[in-house]
């Protein structure tokens, strides 16, 4: 029998205030902050944001064609809180994935329509 998962006191404080309040919007980890700590220099090679973001703002990105999708995809895992170890993973494998998300954005399809084969 495995353990019982252990929450950890901050992360749940700030899901417990996302959740109960009506008038919240849900932003995430800072772009530019969340990226140095995923690799050292990165968030500022690709001039993340240096402030929380929105769902809406994290749309708005996407569809801007000025902005790369390296910093769509980094701006969107600090949202959404991706482990850092995750997120390493993710980067190294990047050339995997990057032809799929860059087909996301030219159609900007939705969830149910995307394979990530």
């Amino acid at each position: 029998m495995s353990p019982p998962t252990v929450i950890k006191p901050l992360p749940f404080a700030k899901f417990r205030s996302a959740v109960s309040s009506k008038s919240h919007t849900w932003t995430g980890d800072v772009p530019l902050d969340w990226a140095d700590r995923v690799i050292s220099g990165l968030g500022t090679k690709y001039e993340l944001p240096n402030y929380a973001l929105s769902r809406v703002e994290i749309r708005k990105l996407w569809r801007n064609p000025k902005n790369s999708t390296e910093k769509c995809f980094l701006c969107t895992m600090a949202w959404g809180g991706m482990h850092t170890g995750n997120a390493r993973l993710a980067w190294n494998a990047r050339k995997k994935w990057l032809p799929t998300c860059e087909s996301v954005r030219m159609d900007i399809k939705t969830r149910e329509e995307v394979s990530f084969r």
